[in-house]
């Protein structure tokens, strides 16, 4: 079994259980924190904290425009083992993206939902153990290409702060052109293949810091 099949089969039904959930329960803990119409142009920093218990690297920069839209670009980038050459999850991507804020002008909610679409490239060199075929985009020139949706809820660490947690989820379609190779031994080349792959390519459990621009919106 491919290490992306391994992924999505471990960690994708969970989480969509949790957003269900979350969609489900936290919007009747709401309480109010903004009011439409007062909400200035802003940028917000953030970085994952669930990717950085993978030890990948990462940062994206939110630029809020309208109550309703913001458009945002994380870039992450991991380049070592888990312990061993034969365990690894090298990567490094860009996933610009456009959001759409469902509630955020709701003066009545704690929560602020929003749902997405986003384009993505990754280049990746995927080990996970000797068991396993190590997986790498051709010639280490060949990113993953492709794009997908994703949704997720933003909410302030207390009321009026600029300091926040943003959970959100997203799935996708790419096209791999990848080299399979022996994961152990001479690590020979075993295969080259192209391929559309669609699965779980976002996961975030993210720290936020929010800051306004001097104007403000109408």
């Amino acid at each position: 079994m491919s290490p992306f099949a391994i992924l999505s089969r471990k960690i994708f039904r969970p989480l969509v259980a949790l957003m269900l959930c979350a969609i489900t329960v936290l919007p009747s803990m709401a309480e109010g924190s903004m009011r439409h119409g007062v909400m200035p142009p802003s940028f917000t920093l953030k970085t994952n904290v669930a990717a950085w218990a993978l030890a990948v690297t990462n940062i994206q920069l939110e630029y809020q425009w309208h109550p309703r839209w913001s458009a945002c670009l994380p870039i992450s980038y991991s380049a070592w083992n888990y312990g061993s050459s034969h365990t690894k999850f090298r990567t490094a991507s860009f996933m610009p993206e456009i959001r759409h804020w469902i509630n955020l002008s709701d003066s009545d909610t704690y929560f602020w939902w929003y749902v997405g679409a986003h384009m993505g490239i990754k280049w990746y060199n995927v080990a996970l153990g000797k068991s396993h075929d190590r997986y790498q985009d051709h010639d280490g020139k060949c990113p993953a290409l492709g794009g997908g949706l994703d949704m997720g809820f933003r909410m302030p660490m207390r009321k009026g702060s600029p300091w926040g947690i943003e959970v959100g989820i997203g799935a996708g379609i790419y096209h791999t052109y990848s080299d399979i190779w022996h994961n152990g031994g001479c690590g020979e080349l075993l295969r080259t293949e192209k391929k559309w792959r669609f699965g779980l390519d976002f996961v975030g459990v993210s720290v936020t810091y929010s800051f306004k621009t001097g104007r403000r919106g109408k």
